[in-house]
């Protein structure tokens, strides 16, 4: 009996300093799943209204008055809220800050004229956007889209009254496209995926918060020094303590399962692939431990752990397509984001996600590939930490 909790006391060691954690811990926990429930009901909201039409307002100034720029005024104004300006400089810069205008646009004088020359005198309009506004460059493509119609009008012999109008008389005649119901269904990820998209970034803060302050605890040089004067062998204390954290992982990992339930109803539990899912959270929750036992043993402070947890859990993510769909980022940024367990993790969820029906075999081959890669980043990360200790103790 005595010789059974003697083995057993690392065990109970560890388990009494994450007790002592686990305030921290859960309070950390329950920030982490109220952040996520927050950004998972957000995107699959913007998901959806992603290509709702947006009228912009539009001040036009109109130096020219002629036939082409009341065209283009018309033009603009079709499917946003263009109007001509005639007010001071100072109300558009006011409005332009506060962004209660998208878009300003100046006809220059003899704008008219120049198109009717000809190309080669064509005189160019002046547009201040918003920066980095989407909606600027829409209006931009308006406006190319009108130039280019106004011009093969004057060219095909249509006097600018008459170019003009049939210029808008064919905007109006542009078809509204709609997706079918099935393909709509087929293309757009169902509400339980969102929530699970975003695990990554809690399993990556909860563990590495978890396992750095446990592991700074035991480099205390009292608790160190007791360690080491215990009759257990290392290995077996190393053993006793990895049970001890497999035993906190394990109910986090059962409790972030719920998270689907809480956010978005039962609709998850129900899935055909609910298993792969599953699967595939487990298969990250080791990559999230292997990382935090590896940040656990670097980290030398609070600091230092703080900074790590944010640099690695927001940068993972991020870059990983956590927070940010895949497809919105940018070619070299998709080919980067291959080199981070969580890129691979969020195309099993979507993968699996899309599909409504059975799994073919090139999907089951894509979730499993995805699957084996994440087991190998773990088993990367787990062997580096390892080494790390190792010549850590050679050193010491």
């Amino acid at each position: 009996m005595k010789a059974s909790k003697t083995n057993r006391m690392v065990f109970r060691l560890y388990m009494t300093v994450i007790r002592k954690n686990l305030g921290y811990i859960a309070m950390y926990f329950a920030i982490f799943i109220m952040m996520a429930l927050i950004f998972s009901r957000n995107q699959s909201s913007q998901a959806k209204e992603m290509f709702q039409p947006v009228k912009v307002r539009i001040p036009v100034i109109d130096r020219d008055r002629s036939e082409a720029s009341q065209a283009l005024l018309s033009f603009l104004s079709q499917d946003n809220e263009a109007y001509l300006f005639e007010g001071e400089e100072k109300e558009l810069n006011r409005g332009l800050y506060y962004r209660e205008i998208g878009y300003i646009l100046t006809i220059p004088e003899g704008f008219g004229a120049s198109l009717e020359a000809g190309a080669a005198r064509e005189i160019p309009l002046e547009a201040v956007k918003l920066p980095g506004s989407t909606a600027g460059y829409y209006i931009d493509a308006d406006l190319e889209q009108f130039l280019m119609r106004y011009r093969t009008y004057l060219a095909a012999g249509f006097s600018p009254e008459e170019a003009g109008q049939r210029t808008l008389a064919l905007k109006g005649s542009e078809a509204a496209v709609q997706l079918e119901g099935g393909q709509k269904k087929a293309q757009t990820l169902p509400n339980w995926a969102y929530s699970f998209n975003y695990l990554p970034y809690l399993y990556l803060s909860v563990f590495i918060y978890c396992v750095g302050f446990v592991l700074k605890s035991f480099r205390e040089r009292h608790v160190a020094d007791r360690l080491k004067a215990c009759p257990i062998p290392a290995r077996t204390q190393a053993l006793q303590g990895f049970m001890a954290f497999a035993t906190v992982f394990a109910g986090i990992w059962f409790a972030s399962l719920l998270i689907p339930l809480i956010a978005r109803g039962g609709d998850f539990y129900t899935s055909p692939h609910r298993g792969w899912v599953i699967l595939n959270s487990l298969a990250f929750l080791l990559v999230a431990a292997s990382i935090a036992f590896m940040v656990g043993n670097l980290a030398k402070s609070d600091v230092a752990l703080t900074g790590l947890t944010n640099v690695i859990g927001l940068g993972m993510c991020f870059l990983g397509g956590v927070f940010v769909p895949p497809d919105v980022l940018g070619e070299n940024v998709q080919k980067f984001s291959r080199f981070l367990p969580s890129w691979w993790y969020v195309r099993a969820v979507n993968t699996l996600g899309l599909r409504q029906g059975p799994l073919s075999l090139g999907d089951r081959q894509l979730v499993t590939e995805s699957l084996l890669v994440q087991c190998a980043f773990a088993a990367g990360f787990f062997a580096l930490t390892l080494f790390l200790i190792r010549q850590k103790g050679r050193d010491e």
